[in-house]
């Protein structure tokens, strides 16, 4: 059914206080978030504003969600431009938009995968949301799996009783990816994210200037054939 007028513009209000809010966390971070200056730099009364989102913890639940969605679906993008029996390229694909991705969204990437704003509680719960971009990435790792593409070295996986135990509850919630992928998905996710971090918060040390491209694709290549073995 299409949305009659005052549907859009409903949504087009949505969509206007999200991105002045977006603006703001870039220009003063997460903590600064106040649904009152989102309404007067809209022209907008509070009350008015508190009709589309009934408190600054709703928006900000609704800014994360929109943040992981534009994640998840930068990293499918990348993922598929690799043919689905190259297992390697998809990974690596996905490493590489991870970066890429935030770099281009840092505000998106602080509020994610830093502190949201002091207080802030999930309300309502993202549900789905954060876990779409792990599961391209273990999506990935299950699938070359199973189809024997992964050359991982000896003893390479470390699954303790518990680490097996929590993953196994998992797998038995629904989610239909191998331990093995699972495990390998976290690996993968902390490995890719602590660059991925040192660099957006400039830690990485300053002598490696114009090097650091270099010395990131060089990690990701070197983790992709640890995984999948030389190419």
């Amino acid at each position: 059914m299409t949305p009659n007028r005052r549907e859009r513009l409903r949504e087009a209000t949505y969509d206007e206080i999200k991105s002045v809010a977006w603006r703001h966390i870039a220009e003063s971070g997460p903590a600064a978030l106040s649904l009152r200056a989102i309404a007067r730099d809209m022209g907008m009364s509070a009350p008015a504003l508190y009709r589309y989102y009934e408190s600054r913890d709703a928006l900000v639940t609704a800014l994360i969600i929109e943040a992981f969605t534009s994640f998840g679906t930068a990293l499918s993008q990348a993922r598929d431009t690799r043919p689905a029996d190259d297992h390697a390229g998809r990974f690596r694909a996905i490493g590489r938009a991870y970066r890429d991705w935030a770099a281009a969204n840092p505000s998106r990437f602080l509020l994610i995968f830093g502190t949201p704003a002091p207080g802030y509680s999930c309300t309502p719960d993202p549900a789905f949301a954060p876990l779409q971009s792990f599961f391209v990435l273990s999506g990935v790792l299950d699938a070359a799996y199973y189809a024997g593409a992964l050359q991982l070295p000896p003893d390479y996986i470390h699954l303790t009783p518990t680490i097996e135990a929590r993953v196994t509850q998992l797998c038995g919630q629904g989610v239909e990816f191998h331990p093995v992928a699972l495990y390998l998905g976290l690996e993968a996710w902390a490995k890719v994210h602590g660059l991925t971090a040192l660099e957006l918060y400039g830690h990485f040390p300053t002598f490696l200037g114009e090097a650091l491209e270099d010395f990131l694709n060089a990690e990701l290549d070197a983790y992709t054939r640890t995984l999948f073995g030389a190419r």
